[in-house]
This record gives structure tokens, C-alpha cells and sequence, in this order.
């Protein structure tokens, strides 16, 4: 039996938490959300003090299911039950976000035993089909991470879809500054196997690990500046882009993959890091591998979303060479200065 294999959660514990999101629906209002797979802003499901509609903290422990009105939690001396209906405006969101994470946990957890069985059918397509639905998940799928990296060893796996692990396990990990550092140490850890499916599309490696915000700046700074890919802990960024490696195809092409993953932060900084890797690619004579790198910096820019003078003249410089995609670029950004 694989060692990633747990309890698999039943469709009746999936429509008890529907059922729970029910009523709480009726007893709040609905707030904006990031979306059926966001992390961002998510609640904490460790203790919490929960306070009734005046402000007064009548209680600390840990949600453990919500009944109608009831909201059981555990506390320090055993459980207690609370009054939903009493709950702070705070409370009663916190606790619906928290059913709602609840159920797309479980929902993911399904989604990772499809994925066991898919896995000893030993077709490639089959694997494939249920990390595209396992994906979208987030870290709401976080336990299938020991399962996605058994799988990258699979040898039966094809490239397609060891990439497709690969990404998952990026998109799936936790959102916080440890697994930022813990998904590069695997990749370096692992480089013999990785190495293939990060060189073969940089910029989708780069893109996906983005997600991690700030924490993914400094290793998509290095990988801009200096075009080396492989993970390195131990490495901080240069100050300023190395101009001697120019030659190398590779350095150049990974240079343009970090400007696009930098351009998923959408910061002032990321912005001005893409400006310096799109001027190091452009020369009066480019070769491909330079109008290919300029291509993907004119999309960061569009992706990054911010503009200034130095991203008008940079426009203006390569209308000629790229008309059309300078065209998209400047209505991307007009779209989002009117927003």
C-alpha cells in the first residue's frame, strides 16, 4: 500500500459541511472571496477567541463542527457549545471560511485517492487527467504532496505529465515562507530529476512558484540576474543583472522566464527588474534567442500590469520589431490604469 494513502472522506461528511455553509448562509451575509480555490486571507483553524455581537470574549478553543445554531468547539477543558446566532459579524465569517476550506480539504482529499488509482493503472493520460483536476486546489490539496513526489520518480510518467507534477506539487504546497524555502530545497534536492522539467518550460516553473509572493522574490531576482535556474539556499541576488553570459541561450532564455514569474507580484520592484532584462535583450542585431526573450518581457510587462515613461520608451522601441504584441501590451495596460 503506497505510504501517501489516508482515510478516504465520504460523500456524507462532503454534504454535511454543504449543509453547514447552508445555514450559515442564511445567518450571514455573504462577503467578496477570492474565488472556490483561494488561500489568500484564509483563517487560522488553530484556537480562537470567539466574542458574541457586543464584543465580549465568551470563549477560546478550536472550531470542531457547526449544527444549526450550535457551534461546537474544543476548549483547554473539553467542548463547549456556543449560539451561532450570538457570534460577532467576525466570528460568523471566520467560521464560514473555515467550513468552507473544511469541505474543499475533503473534496481535495477525494480528488488525491483518484489520483492512488490512477497511479496503478500505469497510464501516463489517466495521471495526467486527475492532476489537472487536483490543481486548482491549491493548498487545500496540501496532503497529496509525499503522493506528487513519489511520482516525479515514476519512470512510466512522461515528461507532460511528470511537468504536470511538478507544477502540482509548486501550486499545492502551503502558502508561507517555510514551504517557499522547503519547494526549492526538493527541487534542488531532486535536480537530476527536475532539472529536465523546469529547463523544458521556465516559464510556467517560474509563474507557478510566484504564487508564494514576496517569498518568491529573491530566488526569481537570481534567476533575472544571473539566468542560473537550479535552486541554490544558499545564494542571495546579485545587485544588478551579470551582462557577461549574454551568449549562453539558456541564461537568456531563464532571464525572461523570472521577468514573467516576477510580473505574476505585479510590484514596483518586479517592474523595474523586467525593464532591465528586456534592455539586456535588445540589441541592433538580435538573435532569435533575443527577440524570443523580448517577447516574454513585453508579455511581463502587460502580466505586470503597472506603467510609467520607462515602459512607454520601452514600448516604443520594439514596436517595429514586435507590432502586434506591443499593440496587446499597451491595451492590457490601458484596461488596467481605467480599472
Amino acid at each position: 500500500m503506497p505510504s501517501a494513502l489516508l482515510i478516504r472522506p465520504s460523500r456524507q461528511a462532503l454534504t454535511a459541511l454543504g449543509l453547514a455553509l447552508v445555514l450559515l448562509a442564511w445567518t450571514t451575509a455573504a462577503t467578496p472571496h477570492s474565488g472556490l480555490f483561494g488561500q489568500e486571507g484564509e483563517p487560522d483553524s488553530g484556537q480562537r477567541e470567539f466574542r458574541n455581537a457586543s464584543g465580549k470574549a465568551i470563549a477560546t478553543g478550536t472550531l470542531l463542527e457547526v449544527e444549526g445554531n450550535k457551534v461546537k468547539i474544543a476548549t483547554f477543558n473539553g467542548t463547549a457549545e456556543l449560539r451561532l446566532s450570538e457570534l460577532s459579524a467576525e466570528d460568523k465569517t471566520w467560521i464560514r471560511e473555515s467550513l468552507k476550506r473544511k469541505k474543499l480539504e475533503l473534496e481535495a482529499d477525494l480528488v488525491r485517492v483518484e489520483l492512488l488509482e490512477a497511479n496503478t493503472t500505469g497510464k501516463p493520460h489517466l495521471v495526467y487527467k486527475v492532476l489537472r483536476k487536483l490543481r486548482p486546489y491549491g493548498s487545500n490539496a496540501q496532503l497529496s504532496g509525499p503522493l506528487l513526489l513519489e511520482l516525479l520518480k515514476k519512470d512510466y510518467l512522461d515528461l507532460k505529465t511528470r511537468q504536470e507534477v511538478l507544477l502540482t506539487y509548486v501550486d499545492t504546497a502551503p502558502l508561507d515562507a517555510f514551504n517557499a524555502e522547503q519547494v526549492l530545497a526538493v527541487v534542488a534536492r531532486e535536480w537530476s530529476t527536475c532539472a529536465p522539467l523546469v529547463s523544458s518550460d521556465p516559464v510556467e516553473f517560474l509563474k507557478t512558484y510566484a504564487r508564494f509572493g514576496d517569498w518568491s522574490t529573491d530566488y526569481l531576482t537570481n534567476v533575472a540576474y544571473t539566468g542560473e535556474i537550479k535552486p541554490n539556499p544558499e545564494a542571495t541576488p546579485p545587485p544588478s543583472p551579470r551582462n557577461t553570459d549574454l551568449v549562453d541561450e539558456t541564461l537568456t532564455r531563464n532571464r525572461a522566464a523570472a521577468a514573467r514569474g516576477l510580473a505574476e507580484l505585479k510590484s514596483e520592484r518586479s517592474l523595474e527588474i523586467i525593464l532591465e532584462i528586456l534592455a539586456l535583450v535588445e540589441s541592433p542585431s538580435p538573435k532569435k534567442s533575443d527577440l524570443d526573450a523580448q517577447k516574454v518581457c513585453l508579455e511581463a510587462l502587460g502580466a505586470n500590469g503597472l506603467t510609467n515613461d520607462s515602459v512607454a520608451a520601452a514600448l516604443a522601441r520594439l514596436e517595429k520589431v514586435h507590432p502586434e504584441l506591443v499593440a496587446r501590451v499597451r491595451e492590457k495596460l490601458a484596461a488596467k490604469s481605467d480599472q
